[in-house]
């Protein structure tokens, strides 16, 4: 047997550990090292002289490797990242292969695309797959993982997967793909969907919001998707839409979903949030940020498990005016959230007084690079507060209030702090405890 790790990362013992582990198992093994080429040449003409006396049973050395095949379970080929070089093999290579249940290989550029792939397979994770289509007589019934990112797809032509056990189906990557189209909703069984940097899908079927047992669903960075259809997912996981530049609407939600606990837009402009979108009753985390929004409806802080909010960059948004009737909802339902992350937004002072309903519980609260001129004097009733960060607000005059059981206060850069406002962190008492840290402005220590 002969190692070769030339262009490998050898630095940690695995190629002497190897040697030895097959040299105890009675392997006659050789590494690609100059000081080994005597013995291994003396080794191999030895070898080739024995095979010259009995070529004679080369038929059956063929049956024998023909047996090896069937029996073949799990393939693993990975080539280097950057090797631009033509990988020359023959398309019916998996022919033989009648028990190969797992199939990985990334990277390469294959000459041709496979004649056959076997129908035993269960895991099939392909980079760079050289074809546009599966082969026609490929139908794996227990097929459950499907990934061919960087391929050649231009739709998902998936006509032999429909008696597929599919769970995961990843098309990442594909730059060829246009649109998803409806046969997606024969794989009753999916959980997770990805086309993720897909840059010329222009259309998904509606058909992909049915799809009872899909629990993510990724379609980030799709830079020509205009529209994006309702969804009635009640198992989903996760959403993340993030990067679709052209992307204005967020979908509508068709029913209560209870499952949901994430939903990521960053640098997405949807303008405005749906009113159904208040039916993503399980969601916790909101994530987005550089979008067009400039209303944010008051209700959804309310939502009963949202705890953290994530909107940096959002620019211009303000809170959206409550309805009549809704500050009665508010004083008998809590908001949950425990994290803004707001910076950037240009907030002005009405953010605190609109939204002070919703504070109770905010552990952690990133208002850094805002437009405020104050933080009021009700901040000292926020119990739970923790961090507290308004860094790079040029705005901001006043401090009036602390919150009693604050850990960390970030005011750095922050250039038009009155003195007063200055003053009030050399207060004696707000030091005795000595569990907060204050990073201020300054050139100087304070005496």
């Amino acid at each position: 047997m002969f190692l070769n790790f030339r262009g490998s990362d050898t630095r940690f013992g695995f190629t002497g550990n190897l040697y030895k582990a097959l040299h105890d198992r009675g392997f006659q093994t050789f590494i690609d090292d100059e000081k080994h080429w005597l013995s291994m040449r003396k080794v191999s003409k030895a070898k080739k002289e024995r095979f010259n006396h009995n070529i004679e049973k080369l038929g059956k050395w063929k049956l024998a490797l023909h047996q090896v095949a069937g029996k073949i379970e799990t393939i693993c080929l990975e080539f280097p990242i950057f090797d631009k070089e033509m990988v020359e093999w023959n398309r019916r290579a998996f022919k033989k292969m009648k028990n190969l249940k797992t199939l990985i290989i990334k990277g390469g550029n294959f000459s041709k695309d496979p004649k056959y792939l076997p129908n035993s397979l269960r895991v099939l994770k392909w980079w760079r797959y050289p074809s546009c289509c599966l082969p026609s007589d490929f139908h794996p019934k227990k097929l459950a993982i499907c990934k061919l990112p960087y391929s050649s797809f231009t739709s998902f032509e998936l006509d032999g997967l429909w008696k597929a056990s599919l769970k995961i189906l990843n098309f990442d990557w594909c730059k060829c793909l246009t649109k998803i189209p409806d046969n997606v909703y024969g794989l009753s069984n999916l959980e997770e969907l990805a086309f993720k940097h897909c840059k010329d899908v222009v259309r998904v079927h509606n058909s992909i919001g049915f799809l009872d047992k899909l629990k993510r669903l990724s379609a980030t960075n799709c830079t020509k998707l205009r529209s994006f259809p309702p969804l009635k997912l009640t198992s989903l996981k996760e959403l993340d839409l993030s990067f679709c530049s052209t992307l204005e609407r967020f979908p509508e939600i068709l029913c209560k979903m209870e499952n949901i606990t994430r939903v990521w837009f960053f640098k997405t402009p949807i303008k405005e949030l749906p009113f159904s979108f208040q039916n993503l009753i399980g969601l916790e985390i909101l994530g987005m940020s550089d979008c067009e929004i400039v209303r944010f409806p008051s209700s959804i802080v309310m939502m009963p498990k949202l705890t953290h909010i994530v909107i940096p960059a959002l620019r211009g948004w303000q809170w959206l005016k409550r309805e009549e009737g809704e500050e009665k909802v508010c004083s008998i339902v809590s908001s949950k959230i425990e994290k803004i992350w707001a910076s950037n937004c240009n907030l002005n002072d009405d953010f605190f007084f609109k939204g002070y309903p919703w504070f109770a519980h905010v552990k952690v609260l990133k208002l850094s690079n805002n437009n405020f001129t104050i933080l009021p004097e009700f901040i000292k009733e926020c119990q739970n507060l923790l961090m507290l960060s308004v860094c790079d607000c040029k705005y901001l005059q006043e401090i009036r209030g602390i919150p009693p059981n604050l850990k960390h206060f970030f005011a750095r850069k922050c250039k038009s702090l009155t003195s007063l406002s200055r003053s009030m962190f050399l207060n004696q008492e707000l030091h005795e405890a000595g569990n907060t840290t204050f990073y201020l402005p300054g050139t100087r220590i304070p005496e």
